[in-house]
């Protein structure tokens, strides 16, 4: 995704020393972020936004009177991706009785609806299923496992920009 955010951030006039963050992550001039002065404005650019970019962007300016924060929220809209885990590639093995519980980590905004179905059924009605959509991942729970909860699980994202699909395979052994 070809993308471009400029932020501007009032600061002191007279500074000794600027510090620009993403998160809690110190930024630098380069090729993805520069940050600029034009008098008492901070500009900070972001070059090919992804949804990796998605931060609180904050500046913290000093000088002999004291210091002062200035913050703000990068959204970026994007269809949702799945970003599975190496081990969610693999059948993922549970005893019988033991809740299975996957946090699955996504990319995308608007915040996505969820599918979760089996064997072509949708399982959003289960009273043994749960799913919490969480701004960076979903929470999926299965409760009362048994050797009929194995099997494929399709879980299906969606927002009005586009949808992604994966698959989880759930094996449950018959140990207690």
């Amino acid at each position: 995704m070809n993308g471009l955010l400029t932020s501007s951030f009032f600061v002191l006039k007279k500074l000794s020393s600027l510090h620009r963050y993403k998160g809690t992550k110190e930024l630098s001039n380069g090729p993805k972020y520069n940050i600029t002065r034009e008098g008492d404005r901070c500009i900070l650019t972001i070059n090919n936004l992804t949804p990796d970019d998605v931060d609180e962007y904050s500046i913290k300016a000093r000088n002999k009177g004291g210091s002062r924060m200035c913050r703000s929220n990068v959204n970026v809209r994007s269809p949702p991706r799945f970003r599975l885990p190496a081990k969610y590639q693999d059948v993922l093995n549970y005893d019988k009785g033991e809740p299975i519980v996957l946090k699955i980590p996504y990319t995308g905004s608007p915040m996505p609806n969820v599918t979760l179905t089996k064997d072509g059924v949708d399982l959003s009605k289960d009273k043994n299923v749960s799913i919490d959509v969480k701004d960076r991942c979903i929470v999926l729970t299965i409760r009362n496992t048994d050797k009929n909860t194995s099997g494929p699980y399709k879980i299906k994202l969606d927002n009005n920009l586009g949808e992604d699909e994966a698959t989880l395979r759930i094996k449950v052994s018959g140990r207690l």
